[in-house]
Order: structure tokens, then sequence, then C-alpha cells
């Protein structure tokens, strides 16, 4: 199901994917930092809030187009099999990651229970992310991308500072 959109409506549509860059980038930094003193409510809902935000990210860097509506990175290619080429395959991480939102935050299943002991690895989720978007900002036609896209990208460059250790388990 291929999409064609003019430059002008994948500039403006880009602007989704920088409120999603945002939104994982805020909430990663106040996980990280721990921003949420002894609330395990507010961790919640941080969490939650970034494991779909980064789950959002992902199916638009490695998805295929499930809806007629579906963004992904391969529209904004001339030719999609350039993005194919030029972006790097989801990590180990990054899979688990998924398969664990859809399990324990997107769909509500018998299964959670099963799933305690997991960690969530958010500091290697947002450094794996950070990789792919910086392969989709140096690659894409600038015209096709909101200039703030470039700007959250550069201040993605945080997390190469933490240890790979931030996590917590379920």
């Amino acid at each position: 199901m291929a999409t064609y959109k003019s430059d002008t409506d994948l500039c403006a549509a880009s602007g989704h994917l920088a409120f999603e860059m945002s939104q994982c980038n805020y909430t990663i930094r106040r996980l990280a930092t721990k921003d949420y003193g002894e609330d395990v409510f507010l961790h919640n809902t941080l969490l939650t809030s970034f494991t779909i935000h980064a789950r959002n990210l992902e199916d638009f860097l490695f998805g295929k187009q499930k809806y007629s509506d579906d963004m992904i990175a391969s529209h904004y290619f001339d030719n999609p099999s350039i993005w194919r080429t030029v972006c790097p395959k989801p990590s180990k991480t990054l899979d688990i990651a998924t398969q664990k939102v859809n399990k324990l935050t997107a769909h509500l299943t018998y299964t959670r229970e099963t799933n305690k002991g997991f960690y969530w690895l958010w500091v290697d989720i947002h450094k794996d992310l950070y990789e792919i978007i910086g392969k989709f900002v140096d690659n894409v036609p600038q015209n096709r991308i909101d200039r703030y896209i470039a700007e959250f990208r550069n201040d993605w460059g945080w997390s190469a500072q933490l240890p790979h250790s931030n996590q917590f388990q379920l």
C-alpha cells in the first residue's frame, strides 16, 4: 500500500514525529534522573508514556504500513529502498521492548503477571532510537521534515552520557 505525499504534506506531518520525539525525550529524562521522587504512580505514568512514545517511534522507523493513514519513515524518501538500506536493524533491546509494550502497556492481557522480573532498559531503548533517528535525519531530504526534528535529535545526545544500567524491574 504505497503512500505518496507532497514535500509540504510530509513536512507538516513530521510535526507529529517531532511530538513523539519530544515526549519520549522528556519522559526518559524524568525517569533517568528519578525526577519522580518516591511517587510510584508518577513513575508508572512516566514509564507508560515513555514506552508508548518509544513504540510509536519504532513503528515509524521500522514499520510497514498497516492502515492507509499510517506514517512511516520510508514515505519520506523518493525510493523507499533508500531508507531500508541506511536504516539499522532494530536491536534486540528494541525488539523485546516492543513485545513488552504490547503485552504490558498497550493491551490488557492475561499474561501480564507472567512478566514479573522483566527490566525496562529505558536508557538503552532511548540510545537505540537516538541512533536510528539520527540516520533518518541525516538521510531524509531536509525540506520534508520540520526543522525541530533536527533540534530534538541533537538534544537527545545527552543520553549517551548515562550508564546502561538505568532500568526498572516489574
